[in-house]
């Protein structure tokens, strides 16, 4: 918002204007990147409870083990072909740029 409302105060059409959208848009990331760090370091850590299962390395093992007996090599076979569609159909497609 603050990088839309300095563009609409100080921008012009010109090719000024055009190098202020990147020195706000640099402005903007530094801002980010500065606005993140900070509430990272002084937020409290997470409870374990809350990560539980987000991401991979937050599975429990007697998930993993659940998950893999869940499936059988009819469902790879089955992926694989699924796999094999999407990539048929980009291949098709992909002839119509030339």
């Amino acid at each position: 918002m603050a990088k839309l409302a300095a563009n609409a105060i100080w921008g012009t059409p010109t090719e000024a204007a055009f190098i202020q959208d990147f020195y706000f848009s640099g402005i903007l990331l530094v801002t980010s990147f500065i606005i993140v760090i900070v509430a990272s370091l002084t937020a409290p850590a997470p409870d374990y409870a809350h990560l539980d299962g987000l991401n991979f390395s937050c599975l429990s093992p007697e998930y993993k083990k659940a998950n893999r007996e869940s499936w059988n090599w009819i469902d790879v076979v089955a992926s694989i072909f699924v796999v094999g569609c999407v990539i048929a159909a980009y291949a098709y497609f992909w002839t119509w740029l030339d």
